[in-house]
């Protein structure tokens, strides 16, 4: 999977509040409530970040990808970026 450069995460990011989700095992479900809505599927590593995602910064939230799945820092720090990216391209975030 090949995700275009991204800066560091330098300001908190939010659930969107139309979005509801439902954790299923370590697996988890993104829906947004938005006339246009879509519903988003997390694999595990998904589910974890989207779980930490308002309490933790860039780096935390890498960390906890390292420490569950056992991958070095670059591969985690590359994949937590092309997540957030997406969440921010899908609305499914919001700043602040």
């Amino acid at each position: 999977m090949h995700h275009r450069p991204a800066q560091q995460l330098s300001v908190a990011l939010r659930r969107h509040p139309d979005v509801a989700w439902q954790t299923i095992g370590d697996e988890a479900v993104l829906m947004s409530l938005a006339p246009e809505g879509r519903v988003v599927g997390l694999n595990p590593a998904g589910s974890l970040l989207w779980s930490m995602l308002e309490e933790r910064d860039e780096n935390g939230l890498v960390a906890a990808v390292v420490e569950r799945f056992a991958i070095d820092d670059a591969r985690a720090r590359e994949d937590v970026r092309g997540f957030l990216a997406l969440l921010r391209e899908r609305g499914l975030v919001i700043e602040g």
